[in-house]
Formats: C-alpha cells, structure tokens, sequence
C-alpha cells in the first residue's frame, strides 16, 4: 500500500510544555510513546508501512 492509503491519523506528540520534567511515571511522553506504537502496529497490520505514512505527512518516526 502506498502512505496516501487511509490508515488512521497518528497519535499527535505531546508539546514540550505539557511535560513537567519532574520523572513522573508515567509520563504524558510515555502515553505518546505507546499510543504511537499501538498506531504503528494498527498501520502495519493494515499492510502499510508506518514509517512511510509518517514521512509522508512530514513527521519523524
């Protein structure tokens, strides 16, 4: 499948702001962390690649 393909919108990471850089566990970086991770297995199960559906919308892996 190509990364125009509809896969669902990924999990938009937290802004530095939002964390208190205090160690809390969990930390909101931790949800970010497994949301994108579940987001990357629902994309890959879907028979795309998660990696090219976030480049292709300009975003980092």
């Amino acid at each position: 499948m190509t990364p125009s393909a509809p896969f669902p919108a990924p999990p938009n990471e937290p802004e530095e702001y939002l964390c208190c850089h205090r160690h809390c566990s969990p930390c909101i970086k931790d949800y970010y962390r497994e949301a994108l991770a579940r987001w990357k297995l629902a994309v890959s199960e879907q028979g795309g690649d998660p990696d090219a559906v976030l480049k292709a919308l300009g975003r980092a892996g």
